[in-house]
């Protein structure tokens, strides 16, 4: 099967007719075919990025365009929504309910504006940094777009390409982005909302969304005129696209990172139970199949024999629960054979492994610590025992994403080591999908990286904090007119 899709250049749709295409093959065997960036698309979205009137769009217009945006995919009837979570779910693999959640929790953000206004207070310190010149000391402070800023995206989980559109265009800078070969979908999809809302916006006119090649002309000339470029993805992908910019250029990081759970069931709280708590850490270990950078991959837990093995059960049921919630879908064949490995190799070093008869979950209790080298992902909870949460802080390294807690207490005396091993975030169990407004990004503030920070510093008739000298005085000083003792 073959799926033909469209680009967009500065919010033009390009359907490709007569024009070189791109074929992609993706894991689940569909094809996608996109018409190829021409060397005219390639200098129209250069061109255009200081003259599509974004930079002099005021943020609360912005945040209505969301608004509005929200509305038309929170809509009971969105026949672009359903073809992209359609679509989605035949090239991921994920079940077409669970990319369609997806996108309905990310553009809930959207409906309530503050959010919007609320997050880039949090990454700027004043919302009207990037909108005005600001007082600072004696100078005038403005947030400026940098100009064209590249994503190179990834399909690992539905939403993550729709953010990183998002958060570039909300700075008000020139947008464009690569499609990921696994979900070209979910920013193809959103661009073409854009023109559903306004197609003149500035804001569409400032998003450009396509495919190209490694080592192609269009890489080539698209990543040495960015202003700034955000990478999501491996080590590889990285390490190659840093040596490909100009210098100068921002380069922000996404990935690869892995998380963890530490757990203190000795110390619970008393309002709390074990099928809470166990029911809070299965969705950690569930969501996206343990894809995403911030789902848990590994279990330090705490507890007495008898304590560990209620929780046992109950864990064993909260996986269960969330195979009929979030719908596991279809997985390669190296994935599965990756997991049966994965369940032999314990079971031959004499750990006890709880599992489904087929690939839905995996359950290890292992007799050391170590941090597995390759986890299989797919739901595998490994699970290691320790007497203090103390003892976990040390498998935390540069490459751990996200930490979570239980009891959420426990962050008052662990915070400090946590953070300084290299951890960039810290959040209570269950809560490792929901991110809330404020957080940086991966040890980030993204949109602060996205903006460049101009001033104007005001003229010597300015005085500023203590300043005794007159005007006058301050030329002798600085020009020397005259013959000055400084001692």
């Amino acid at each position: 099967m073959i799926i033909d899709l469209p680009i967009i250049v500065c919010g033009k749709v390009i359907r490709g007719d007569g024009r070189e295409k791109i074929l992609i093959k993706t894991e689940t065997g569909i094809e996608v075919r996109l018409p190829a960036l021409n060397e005219e698309d390639v200098d129209n979205i250069i061109r255009s990025r200081l003259n599509t009137g974004l930079h002099t769009t005021h943020f609360d217009d912005i945040t209505i365009f969301f608004n509005k945006l929200s509305h038309f995919w929170l809509s009971k009837e969105c026949p672009l929504r359903d073809e992209a979570a359609r679509y989605s779910a035949m090239l991921t693999g994920y079940p077409e309910e669970i990319v369609l959640r997806d996108y309905l929790l990310f553009l809930y953000l959207f409906k309530e504006r503050a959010e919007m206004y609320d997050q880039l207070e949090a990454e700027l310190g004043n919302r009207w940094y990037i909108d005005e010149w600001v007082p600072s000391q004696t100078c005038l402070v403005h947030a400026v777009p940098r100009g064209l800023v590249t994503n190179i995206l990834v399909g690992n989980i539905p939403v993550a390409s729709t953010f990183g559109v998002y958060r570039s265009l909300i700075v008000k800078n020139n947008t464009l982005c690569k499609l990921p070969k696994r979900d070209p979908i979910g920013a193809l999809y959103f661009a073409l909302s854009f023109l559903e809302i306004d197609p003149e916006h500035p804001l569409t006119k400032s998003l450009s969304v396509a495919y190209w090649e490694r080592e192609s002309w269009q890489e080539e000339r698209l990543l040495g005129e960015s202003d700034a470029v955000c990478v999501w993805g491996g080590e590889t992908a990285i390490n190659e696209i840093k040596k490909k910019v100009k210098m100068g250029t921002k380069v922000l990081e996404y990935g690869p990172k892995r998380s963890l759970s530490l757990v203190d069931l000795t110390t619970m709280d008393p309002t709390d139970n074990l099928n809470d708590i166990a029911l809070r850490i299965g969705h950690d270990f569930s969501v996206y199949n343990q894809e995403a950078c911030f789902t848990s991959q590994e279990l330090y837990l705490v507890a007495d024999n008898d304590t560990f093995e209620k929780f046992l059960e109950h864990l064993t049921e909260a996986m269960e629960h969330y195979l009929s919630v979030y719908k596991k879908g279809q997985l390669m064949s190296d994935s599965k054979a990756h997991v049966l490995m994965t369940r032999e190799e314990y079971l031959l070093e004499g750990d006890r492994v709880i599992s489904t008869k087929d690939h839905g979950f995996t359950i290890i209790v292992t007799k050391d610590d170590r941090r597995v080298r390759s986890h299989p992902l797919n739901r595998t909870v490994i699970i290691h025992r320790i007497d203090r949460l103390e003892e976990a802080v040390k498998h935390i390294t540069k490459y751990t994403q996200t930490v979570t807690l239980y009891p959420w207490k426990a962050q008052e005396r662990l915070r400090d080591m946590i953070a300084i091993r290299g951890a960039d975030r810290i959040v209570a169990v269950g809560m490792a999908n929901f991110p809330r407004t404020g957080f940086p990004h991966d040890g980030i503030w993204t949109l602060n990286e996205l903006v460049r920070w101009v001033n104007i510093e005001r003229d010597l008739d300015f005085k500023g904090k203590y300043y005794s000298n007159t005007k006058e005085e301050l030329i002798d000083v600085l020009f020397r007119t005259k013959k000055i003792n400084l001692f």
